[in-house]
Order: C-alpha cells, then structure tokens, then sequence
C-alpha cells in the first residue's frame, strides 16, 4: 500500500520519470535482467493492463520447457517474492490466481508431449515383448553390500536393529528413523559429490563415440 502510494505522488510529480521507469521494467521483463520491487510498482501503477501482460509473458518464457537454469533463478529471486502476485488482476482474479493458471498450462503442455511419446512407443511391434520383462530388484537399499555405501559401525548397527525389529514386527526407533531420512541421505550426498567427477569422466569416456556428452546435475535432497 505504501508503494502504492509513493507511486501516486511520483506520478503527479514527474509523469516523464514514470514513463522511464515502465521502460526500463520492461526491458527488465523482456530480458531476464535485475529490478527493483519499487520501480515494477510503479510500472504497475502507470499502466496496470501492460504490465500485467509483461509480467505474465515474462513467467510463460521462464516456465516454457527447457526450462533454462539462469532465467529460472532470475524468476526465483526477482519475480516470485514480489508483492505483484497480491494485485488484482482483474474484479475477479488476483496476480498469483493468473500466474498459477499459467503454471497449469505450462504443465499440461509437457504431460501432452509424454502423453504422445508412450503412445508412440506403444505402436512399436516389438513393445509387448518389452512389457512382458518382469520386474527384478536386485538392490533395494544403498547399504546393500554390493553397494558398498553406508557400512560404518554407526549406520551398520542401526541397520541390524532394524532388521530385528521388522523380524519381531516392532517399530522403527527414533535414532533407526533418524539414521533413514537424515544421516545416510546426507552420507549419500556428500559421497555423490566426491565420486562425481571421477564417475562423468568414466562416463564421458565410454559415451564420447557416440557424440557430444554432457554430464546431468547431481541428484538434490
């Protein structure tokens, strides 16, 4: 409300400045470039309609797959905390209403696109013979021996204790839970990041005949 005000009295005062200040947001938008929050108020409040449009443009680019890292984190810091998402958009609908449906699209366009891929892949001749595999799990956790994961004497003991218990249909203990979703995922992860430019070495070695090779982000928690 405050902005909003300030905005007003900038307006009545220097209606030159408010028309710079639109343009240089809108360049802002249009590029993926740093803003500040006052000055995409006062684009607002100079012409509601267009910035609107500038604004809801400006996210169909960001969330339009690929999705590019950069202009996501711009989204991130920029847009998503700003107060505009509290603006109404239109006597009916708010800013965050507007942007949320836009999302909602986005996310139908891409589940089209692997809707059309599995029936793509189901007219294959030989897919019958692809589903008739039968699944098999050979290791179901990253403490499995074979792995070579998570086998200190800390984690090794609670495994056991787990075991035990699932024998003797108790419950997990708090310290076994602990271990599960806190301690070994961050194991996990730190162990993912030491190997990981050995492993896309390896990998980019055995892929490298076959064209470019391009390494993937490692997994988040």
């Amino acid at each position: 409300h405050t902005q909003t005000e300030r905005s007003h009295q900038l307006m009545d005062a220097s209606p030159s400045t408010i028309q710079f200040a639109f343009e240089t947001v809108q360049s802002a938008l249009k590029n993926c470039s740093p803003f500040l929050e006052h000055s995409l108020m006062i684009a607002w409040c100079a012409d509601k309609a267009k910035c609107k449009a500038l604004v809801l443009n400006a996210c169909q680019k960001v969330l339009r797959a690929p999705i590019n890292a950069d202009e996501y984190s711009w989204f991130q810091r920029y847009l998503i905390p700003s107060s505009i998402w509290m603006l109404q958009a239109t006597e009916e609908r708010f800013m965050f209403q507007e942007l949320m449906a836009l999302v909602d699209k986005e996310s139908a366009d891409i589940v089209q696109s692997m809707n059309s891929v599995y029936l793509h892949l189901r007219s294959h001749p030989k897919w019958s013979e692809l589903m008739a595999i039968a699944d098999e799990c050979v290791v179901d956790r990253q403490d499995h021996h074979s792995v070579g994961l998570l086998l200190n004497d800390g984690i090794r003991r609670i495994a056991d204790d787990r075991k035990t218990n699932d024998t003797n249909n108790g419950e997990d203990s708090v310290t076994s839970v602990f271990v599960d979703s806190q301690l070994g995922i961050t194991s996990l992860g730190v162990t993912g990041k030491n190997i990981d430019h050995e492993f896309q070495k390896y990998i980019g070695s055995v892929m490298c005949p076959y064209g470019n090779f391009q390494a993937a982000q490692l997994k988040k928690v």
